[in-house]
């Protein structure tokens, strides 16, 4: 019995000891902190990155032959937020304004508020006109703009999918 004290007290002792070592001695004054130079001065942050429907409507809207174009690069941009935001109810984005902050502010921006597609708060087509949403199912919606008239339901209106059927 003797022996295991005698053994537990030397091992609290080195425990002990180790702490003592380890810890650093305090000093009355601490050490003046060194002001870094300019070369030491980590560089500002780069840029963030673009959004992705950013990317995906780089030059929306500029060349009037391309609209046609442009409205089914809209549609996949919306169709790929919709597929990565599962989550969400197609009730919760049914009108313009309801997709467009979904799909301007975080946690599931896809689009800045500096995006071409976007003027004013509003999802809008290549010409400028607000976009109409118009839901098929959970999973499937249609998107209709005004085009260059700016009349819904007229003749030059852009619309995809074309067909009500299919995307």
């Amino acid at each position: 019995m003797k022996r295991i004290a005698v053994v537990l007290l030397i091992v609290l002792l080195l425990i002990l000891a180790g702490l003592i070592w380890r810890r650093p001695a305090l000093s009355q004054e601490d050490p003046p902190v060194a002001e870094p130079s300019p070369s030491q001065v980590p560089a500002s942050q780069p840029p963030p990155l673009p959004l992705p429907g950013d990317r995906m409507l780089t030059g929306y809207g500029v060349d009037p032959e391309e609209d046609k174009q442009d409205f089914r690069r809209l549609y996949g941009a919306i169709s790929n937020f919709h597929l990565l935001h599962k989550g969400i109810d197609p009730r919760h984005w049914s009108t313009n304004s309801q997709l467009t902050t979904l799909l301007t502010s975080p946690p599931t921006a896809t689009f800045s508020l500096t995006n071409p597609a976007i003027q004013d708060g509003r999802l809008v087509d290549p010409h400028g006109g607000e976009v109409f949403i118009h839901h098929l199912s959970s999973k499937s919606f249609q998107l209709r703009g005004p085009g260059s008239d700016g009349i819904l339901y007229s003749e030059d209106d852009l619309v995809w999918p074309t067909s009500l059927n299919s995307p």
